[in-house]
């Protein structure tokens, strides 16, 4: 083989180790950076770095991508001049957190770092999040603050949600009141007023990043439960408004109503839920969420209803494959 050939062939070896070891477990940030919020999946007993150790299952929340992090273990005492090596210990503080969690609910808090002695990320830190109601489903948050921001001749109020830690800034949408003058949605204003600091929220909102707008907020609280039994249309307005009759809890019919959206003048039912609704069919078994104002219950989010099962006794993850021995 000539000495290009050598060289290739190295490279490209090199080229798939790094490629193959990335793939299989992303390396979280090392320790000191911020901490990596994760779903708990499993646990189980295997080999990484050259030990047996407690390998965790991990669901990144930030991308939904699985790891594995492995629990280190406690440096080993000296042994004994003739006595067989102790079997390895995890570190107390990190398998006491791990112990307590559950599969497919639990979520984490966590910094890991590289290994010395492999490929697969250990654990610096880690404690179990106290999710807040809601926090798990896409418009659950927690109210966290607001704060003022000067633009102009006015000040505007700048809402701080946090999902998992995470701070999610959002703009109040703003209207033209009675003089003329532009102000931020007074009904939003006074609805925040009455929700405490720290409590969980749904929300629903509009655009991405710098531009997200809250369009509702409210005390988070469960869906209702219910199958959809009708379709219709109401005339509101002028236009010709999608409608469902739900059957909830107790055999109770609920009528709701696709909400119309103002844009300046002009008035409109709003697409997206109607869009939302449309997807069902009559019997389909539906979680919804409505405002009441007056007669009319508007709806404002309808999803497929969650399945009831049983409860599943908690399950260790698969143990990682590990090479067999040739046969001598």
């Amino acid at each position: 083989m000539n000495l290009r050939r050598l060289v290739f062939s190295a490279f490209a070896a090199s080229l798939f180790f790094f490629l193959s070891t990335a793939m299989a477990a992303p390396t979280p940030a090392p320790a000191g950076n911020e901490d990596i919020m994760a779903k708990f999946m499993g646990s189980t007993k295997g080999n990484a770095n050259g030990s047996e150790c407690t390998i965790v299952g991990l669901q990144l929340l930030n991308g939904s991508k699985n790891v594995q992090i492995a629990v280190p273990n406690e440096t080993p005492r000296a042994a004994v001049k003739g006595a067989p090596p102790s079997a390895p210990t995890p570190k107390k503080d990190i398998i006491a957190v791990v112990n307590k969690l559950k599969p497919g609910t639990s979520i984490i808090k966590f910094t890991a770092e590289s290994a010395k002695s492999g490929p697969m990320p250990q654990f610096v830190t880690i404690e179990e999040y106290d999710a807040k109601p809601g926090e798990d489903t896409p418009n659950g948050y927690v109210y966290a603050k607001t704060y003022d921001k000067p633009l102009g001749k006015i000040t505007l109020t700048l809402v701080v949600l946090t999902k998992f830690g995470v701070e999610h800034p959002f703009k109040l949408p703003m209207k033209k009141n009675d003089k003329g003058e532009q102000e931020q949605d007074p009904e939003l204003v006074a609805q925040l007023a009455k929700i405490p600091i720290g409590s969980a929220v749904w929300i629903s909102s509009k655009g991405l990043g710098a531009n997200a707008e809250l369009t509702a907020i409210e005390p988070y609280v469960d869906p209702q439960i219910g199958k959809i039994t009708k379709f219709s249309d109401m005339e509101i307005e002028g236009h010709k408004v999608p409608t469902a009759e739900i059957e909830v809890e107790g055999g109770k019919s609920v009528t709701v109503i696709v909400p119309l959206i103002t844009k300046g003048k002009v008035s409109a039912p709003d697409t997206a839920i109607a869009a939302s609704l449309r997807k069902f069919k009559v019997n389909s078994q539906v979680a919804f969420r409505t405002h009441e104002d007056g007669d009319k219950l508007w709806l404002r989010e309808i999803t497929v209803a969650p399945k009831v099962t049983a409860a599943a006794p908690d399950k260790k993850m698969d143990a990682p494959a590990t090479p067999k021995k040739p046969a001598k």
